[in-house]
């Protein structure tokens, strides 16, 4: 035997083994294929070559969603998640779906680096979930518990005010209850009675209630409307009228 060589990489870099002696190598988790090669002093030259994996640690876990979200259908929910592990063996949804932390689904066949989802119909509530996978060696990670919410109810809307006849076109109040299991955005409309436009969707801030200027006197529509964080709706309007004018006073008595 004259010499002897090997390569991890089809031949880009070839590497010597002194004396053609047993070594030992250094290689890169994942996929590798080594080739040894030998060759005689007459220059006759042979290979053979094994294919084999390395796998170093537990499997990594990207939660993708639902996190922080709020849905206003609680059938078929997604998990979604991407496990990376060179010998990935099955993955766990955990979740507080019944009132009480624990394991739900098991997949005994995920695909590593890809999305893998678990499927789920829920009640209105708010929910905690994750997801643990192992690989084939028994090496195993969870991740960190993520947040979501179902609502499927509309808001409860009453508005109060303004109703009747207001005698300034100031400081009218807008005057309103409003429930819901979820955060919740106001908006008003104002126009005339017979629908021209006064005031177009303005934001009621933190949904409390507030007061509007009018220009003129006259009968008016306010349109009061409400989404919840899921994109429940609800809306209300109510009439009303601006007369400043001064009434003329009694004449007096003689």
């Amino acid at each position: 035997i004259d010499s002897c060589w090997y390569t991890l990489d089809l031949g880009v870099t070839n590497t010597t083994l002194a004396g053609c002696a047993n070594t030992t190598i250094d290689v890169s988790e994942g996929d590798n294929n080594l080739i040894i090669y030998t060759k005689d002093t007459e220059g006759e030259e042979v290979s053979d070559s094994a294919s084999f994996s390395v796998a170093v640690g537990a499997p990594t876990i990207v939660l993708n969603s639902p996190i922080d979200v709020y849905f206003n259908n609680g059938v078929g929910i997604e998990f979604s998640y991407t496990p990376t592990d060179i010998d990935l063996d099955s993955c766990w949804l955990f979740g507080d779906f019944d009132g009480e932390f624990r394991l739900n689904q098991t997949d005994n066949s995920p695909v590593s680096g890809s999305v893998n989802i678990f499927t789920l119909d829920l009640n209105d509530g708010a929910y905690l979930w994750n997801i643990g996978c192992n690989d084939s060696v028994g090496n195993s990670a969870v991740n960190g518990n993520k947040t979501f919410y179902v609502d499927t109810i509309n808001p409860i809307l009453s508005l109060s005010e303004p109703i009747g006849t207001k005698t300034s076109r100031t400081g009218i109040s807008l005057s309103f209850s409003i429930s819901d299991a979820s955060p919740l955005t106001c908006y008003y409309n104002i126009t005339t009675s017979i629908g021209t436009d006064v005031v177009n969707n303005i934001e009621i801030e933190n949904c409390l209630d507030t007061n509007f200027d009018v220009s003129a006197d006259g009968d008016y529509i306010i349109y009061l409307w409400t989404v919840d964080s899921a994109g429940n709706l609800n809306s209300t309007d109510s009439g009303f009228s601006v007369d400043t004018s001064t009434p003329a006073s009694p004449p007096s008595s003689g």
